[in-house]
């Protein structure tokens, strides 16, 4: 647990160091008597609050499962792995596939269709469980012609 509250502390400090530069911050320190990270996690813990209650679950799911994927495929662009592209292709497949049916009569009648579907995209793209892999080994490339396969 010591090892937790050390890392909280570290991590704080370093907000702390960033934030100094930032305009009207040292001022709002003050008047409010509170830690500038301290304040950053408020606004950030706000503005996730407003993102839920204005623009709804669905697009702050969609966030989620977009921002890091989007931008591991842009930095798998620059990368000679094709095992990467695979995976990123196969993520973005899925991604739309899944975007489809929750557009349709699907995506409307089945409860808490769009949060199953944040957590199977999340599956895809963490390392850990690889799940975009997964099912290109095990299904998709079954569809691919072996003349049109590489070795």
């Amino acid at each position: 647990m010591e090892h937790y509250k050390e890392l909280f502390s570290d991590s704080m400090n370093q907000l702390d160091e960033l934030l100094k530069n930032v305009p009207y911050m040292e001022m709002l320190s003050n008047k409010a008597g509170i830690r500038k990270c301290y304040i950053a996690v408020i606004l950030l813990f706000y503005i996730v609050v407003c993102i839920l209650l204005i623009l709804g679950v669905r697009v702050f799911l969609n966030l989620i499962a977009f921002i890091y994927p989007a931008y591991a495929s842009l930095d798998c662009i620059i990368t000679k792995n094709t095992e990467e592209h695979v995976k990123w292709m196969t993520y973005w497949i899925l991604f739309a596939v899944t975007a489809v049916l929750e557009c349709s009569v699907i995506g409307t009648t089945i409860p808490f269709f769009s949060f199953s579907r944040c957590v199977f995209l999340v599956a895809c793209y963490l390392p850990q469980i690889n799940l975009a892999k997964t099912i290109y080994d095990q299904l998709l490339c079954k569809f691919i012609p072996q003349d049109k396969k590489e070795d």
